[in-house]
């Protein structure tokens, strides 16, 4: 006899947000192209705009398109990375670390995305 699993909290959590977020057709169309091309147009797509505006849901969004192309996602946060290039890259390394065992994905290219890169302006240069 199979016994039914009920549904975990944090999957109706992600469920609900999901159906909540809404617009910015463009910008996912944007990332799938980049995602499905086997050689994207561009390596860096920022996502700007006043606090609040949903930048931290549209990236969410991004990592669904990602996971969904079986791309493994790295998701970092600049109030967590030292603001140098050296800070970013040991940010980057340890969180793919970490992913690795954990991520069905198969294919070798990661999305990295970065959220609260404003922390992180003194890269800008």
């Amino acid at each position: 006899m199979t016994s039914i699993q009920p549904p975990r909290l944090g999957d109706k959590l992600t469920s609900q947000r999901r159906q909540r977020f809404v617009g910015r057709a463009a910008e996912i169309e944007l990332f799938r192209d980049c995602l499905d091309a086997e050689s994207p147009t561009f390596a860096v797509l920022y996502v700007h705009g006043p606090g609040g505006i949903g930048k931290s849901s549209l990236l969410d969004a991004f990592a669904v398109e990602a996971h969904r192309a079986r791309m493994r996602v790295v998701r970092l946060d600049g109030r967590d990375l030292l603001p140098s290039p050296d800070g970013v890259r040991r940010g980057i390394d340890r969180a793919r670390r970490d992913s690795i065992g954990k991520s069905r994905d198969e294919s070798q290219r990661t999305v990295v995305l970065l959220d609260c890169y404003e922390r992180l302006e003194a890269l800008d240069d």
